[in-house]
């Protein structure tokens, strides 16, 4: 009985565990706005136009799962208006700087201008 107990209160307990929050994070280091549509993975795809002013960055995604890299959380990733800035490839994995938040969140940020 006491083994019963035992693994039903185990069970219960690594059911209750949290996975860890993860944000993705869009920086423009240029001069000019960014705009750019996310096409993300989950249950439902979801899309989003998304802007980045000028020297300003945008959580674009924030995420509570098991660990997954931002190249691969983001099925498309559009940049619709440059403005002649040349721009990083979000598909490579060296192009997102992975960090952690002053609250010990798992970041990852993406600069989008070359």
């Amino acid at each position: 009985m006491k083994k019963i107990v035992f693994i039903l209160l185990t069970l219960t307990l690594m059911s209750c565990k949290k996975d860890a929050m993860i944000s993705y994070y869009v920086k423009n280091t240029s001069d000019k706005a960014v705009i750019f549509d996310a096409i993300e993975t989950g249950p439902m795809d979801s899309f989003r136009t998304i802007t980045v002013e000028p020297k300003d960055s945008v959580e674009v995604a924030q995420i509570s799962m098991k660990y997954m890299t931002p190249e691969k959380w983001f099925n498309e990733f559009n940049i619709n208006r440059k403005d002649s800035v040349e721009v990083n490839d979000t598909k490579k994995p060296q192009n997102w700087i992975k960090g952690i938040d002053r609250d010990g969140k798992l970041i990852y940020t993406f600069n989008i201008v070359k």
